[in-house]
């Protein structure tokens, strides 16, 4: 009895895993229904249960090379292949052929499940307790590109906002998915949300923190771009102020 409990504990943070991937998959479904706002609220409960998985993994002290390996197949799925689906929904209705007539450019969205995987391989086999990333993580990158069906799509009274008809635009549609792709695929560090002692970089995270959440008062809906540039950004102020302490 003893050992079937302990193998039903061992199992718990596989199921939370899997049920990261079952929300990427009925996300792909909404995309293709055209309920894209339930689509994204599909990918925000992805992301809850691929933040525990982890933390129940290493509660239990069950984390392993399988978790591990599941985990990065199903942020391919939610956090690339989703994502980029939004992208190919939106090109579909507002244009994706060039002016020249050339329509190849539907294509654009396989660049964010291909820089997803590239990202995601890269981590499996990266050392462990680094306190930071390399490349922007897939899991925020996924969201942020999902998050522009918020200012797309009509909710509640208001029908669009300022930024929804700059995102309707061919050539925005066109190229987020390869400077995404480029973002995720990049080596430079990105701050991570861990925190440990002595880590020159925390007062960094408390600071991103308080940006994010004066960007989300501000922008509301429409958060997930500005949220993007300014982790990128202040992710490499902080480690190119960092080095040249270092090194000072």
């Amino acid at each position: 009895m003893k050992d079937s409990n302990s193998s039903l504990l061992a199992s718990l943070p596989n199921a939370i895993t899997m049920g990261n991937l079952l929300c990427g998959l009925i996300g792909i479904e909404r995309v293709f229904a055209g309920d894209m706002v339930t689509a994204f609220i599909f990918i925000l409960i992805a992301a809850i249960l691929d933040f525990f998985d982890g933390f129940v993994a290493r509660l239990l002290k069950v984390d392993g090379e399988m978790g591990k390996q599941l985990d990065s197949l199903a942020d391919l799925v939610t956090f690339g292949v989703l994502p980029g689906l939004f992208f190919y929904h939106y090109m579909m209705q507002f244009g994706y052929c060039f002016p020249t007539g050339i329509c190849t450019s539907r294509y654009a969205w396989v660049a964010i499940p291909i820089g997803a995987a590239f990202r995601l391989a890269r981590f499996n086999i990266a050392p462990s307790g680094s306190t930071e990333f390399v490349g922007v993580p897939t899991p925020i990158m996924g969201i942020v590109l999902a998050s522009i069906s918020l200012s797309i799509e009509p909710i509640g009274i208001v029908s669009s906002t300022w930024l929804g008809p700059w995102l309707q635009e061919f050539y925005f549609l066109a190229m987020m998915p390869v400077v995404a792709a480029f973002l995720m695929a990049g080596e430079w560090p990105m701050l991570a949300f861990k925190f440990k002692k002595n880590d020159p970089l925390t007062l960094w995270k408390y600071s991103l923190v308080v940006v994010f959440a004066a960007i989300i008062l501000l922008f509301r809906r429409e958060s997930g771009i500005p949220i993007l540039l300014s982790y990128v950004f202040i992710s490499v102020l902080a480690n190119f102020v960092t080095v040249k302490k270092s090194n000072g």
